[in-house]
This record gives C-alpha cells, sequence and structure tokens, in this order.
C-alpha cells in the first residue's frame, strides 16, 4: 500500500526566477526614485514542471507569504501577483510555462524584477518516520532589458523529520514550518543579487543639479532615440545625457543612421526624471521637438529648429 505522504510528493522543488522586464511604462508611481528606495519586486510561483509543487498548494502559499514579509522587512518594494494582474490575467491559474509568466509580468506595467519561484520538496518515509527535504532555487531578471540578474539556491541543511505514519495533512504541515527558514535565506539573497542601494548622495552641481553625485542605486537599461537631428545635434545630446544626466551609468549606440541614432541607457534614474533631462536637453539646443515613452523605450523627435546648434570654443569631442 502506498504511502500517504509518498503519494504527495515524490520530488519537489522551489526554483527561484526572475525575468527582466522589459515593459515598464511612465505610469504614475511607476518608478520613484532607485536610487533611494530599489526596484520592484514582483514574486511568482513557476510550477509548470510536474514535480513541482502547484502554486495552489499550501507548501507555497506559506513559502511565498514568509518570503514576501521578508522581502518587505528588508525595504524592497514586493507587489502581489493576484492583487496586482487581478485585471490583466486569469487568477489561480497553474502549471503556467515561463513565457505565461513573462508576459504576465510585462502586462503589468509597474514592476521592474520579475522573481518566479517553484517548490521543490520530498517525504520520505522509513520504518521509524518520514523524512522531509525542502530546497529553494531560482534566477532573475530585470524585466526591462532581459538581463538576468543572478541565480540563488536556499536549502535546510539536513532533513525535517515527521512520525513515520505521516498522514498527507502532517506531511504538508511539517514542509510548510521550513517556510520561514527558507524565507529568511532568500530574502538574504534576493537582496544581496539586487544590489539594494544604500543612501544616495545626491546633491546639486553648478550645472544646474542635473545628475546626481554618488548614487548607486538600482540601474535600468533604457532604449533612446534620436529622431530627425543632424549628426552635429545628436553629438551635442549625447554630452549632455553621459555630462549631465543623474544616475547615468553607460550607454551604447545600437542603431546609427544620418538623421537617427538608437542607444541602450544604463541609468539608476527614475524614468520621470530621465524624461525631463531629455525635454531640459531640447531647450539645452534651442530645439523644438516631442518626447515619447513606452515599454521603457524613449523617442525624442525633432519638429523644427528656432536655432540651429553653432560651434562654440568648448566644443567636445
Amino acid at each position: 500500500m502506498n504511502h500517504p505522504g509518498k503519494r504527495l510528493v515524490g520530488s519537489m522543488m522551489i526554483a527561484l526566477l526572475t525575468v527582466a522586464l522589459s515593459a515598464c511604462p511612465d505610469m504614475s508611481g511607476a518608478r520613484s526614485d532607485y536610487g533611494a528606495s530599489g526596484p520592484r519586486v514582483l514574486m511568482m510561483t513557476e510550477d509548470g514542471d510536474r514535480d513541482t509543487v502547484p502554486r495552489n498548494s499550501r507548501v507555497n502559499k506559506r513559502v511565498l507569504a514568509a518570503l514576501q514579509e521578508e522581502l518587505d522587512q528588508s525595504g524592497l518594494k514586493i507587489y502581489d501577483e493576484t492583487a496586482l494582474t487581478l485585471d490583466t490575467s486569469t487568477p489561480g491559474r497553474q502549471r503556467r510555462s515561463d513565457a505565461e509568466l513573462v508576459d504576465v509580468a510585462r502586462a503589468t506595467r509597474q514592476v521592474d524584477v520579475l522573481a518566479v519561484y517553484s517548490i521543490y520538496a520530498s517525504a520520505q518515509p522509513v520504518d521509524y518516520m518520514t523524512k522531509i527535504r525542502v530546497r529553494v532555487s531560482g534566477r532573475m531578471f530585470d524585466v526591462n532589458s532581459s538581463r538576468m540578474l543572478g541565480s540563488f539556491e536556499s536549502e535546510l541543511p539536513g532533513f525535517s523529520s515527521a512520525p513515520a505514519n505521516c498522514s498527507r495533512e502532517c506531511v504538508l504541515e511539517n514542509m510548510g514550518k521550513d517556510a520561514k527558514a527558507i524565507a529568511q535565506n532568500l530574502g538574504d539573497a534576493l537582496q544581496a543579487k539586487l544590489n539594494r542601494p544604500g543612501n544616495a548622495d545626491v546633491r546639486r552641481d553648478r550645472d544646474g543639479g542635473w545628475r546626481a553625485g554618488g548614487s548607486d542605486g538600482y540601474a535600468v537599461e533604457y532604449k533612446i532615440t534620436l529622431d530627425g537631428f543632424t549628426a552635429r545635434e545628436m553629438d551635442a545630446f549625447e554630452d549632455l545625457m553621459v555630462q549631465k544626466f543623474r544616475g547615468y551609468r553607460s550607454h551604447r549606440s545600437i542603431d546609427t543612421q544620418s538623421k537617427r541614432r538608437t542607444y541602450i541607457y544604463e541609468s539608476s534614474s527614475e524614468s520621470s526624471a530621465l524624461e525631463r533631462n531629455l525635454r531640459r536637453s531640447l531647450d539645452h539646443l534651442n530645439t523644438q521637438g516631442q518626447v515619447q515613452f513606452s515599454n521603457n523605450a524613449y523617442v525624442v523627435t525633432k519638429i523644427g529648429l528656432r536655432n540651429s546648434v553653432r560651434d562654440g570654443a568648448g566644443d567636445r569631442w
């Protein structure tokens, strides 16, 4: 006769998977100051593997609740999937593919990092006890750039013991008891991987306070396209993005045409501040234009010039 604990889970395991969002629009509060508060994280269960603990399991719910509480106490902004996706996806779906998880996360248009986890555990009955093991592992991705942020794993040393004739309810309860300890370990790993910032040293400089000094916040990759500008104007715009913009980390050009140039621009600045600086750059260059923003991509389109950008003795190469 099969042992009920053995029927429950032959081998279940937690894989915490964080997928990158490349769709965070300019919403009110959608991206406050990364340098001060860190990224917004959405926790999701990856249970596509039939050996994993299903999403509606009480074990999964206890692990998720403990993990959310631990991360919330650390200062990270943690979003609940059910509450956030109630209007954009079917609640309670189980055994979802990775592709579905990414689509759901991007559809929220409010988070920066997706953390998707799965639970693998085992209940092994022997003559004198039932040995229970639970392990948590996974990966994290930036939703904006699909960049891998890291992988991690948490497992308590040894095994938990339960009575020899442990029923299904007994096994579930004993598995759930490890949730808090696992969540604490994962909380530490998540904070380290996300490089949660300390106090950002934000100060104004003599050029008008466009950039922040010493900011070590969470950096996001944006796509910025300059459309309709001359090569000289685009060079001047690029100088401003590098020298003046708050939170600048790095940039690279991925497409250049005679009057169009596209950059991948990495910054720890909030999206609203970046948009503000792009508009300020148009004024600084005496150029009329529009700034559009969608899915973490900016398009700056030149409408017409009031004055051409003129050469000066202080031009930089």
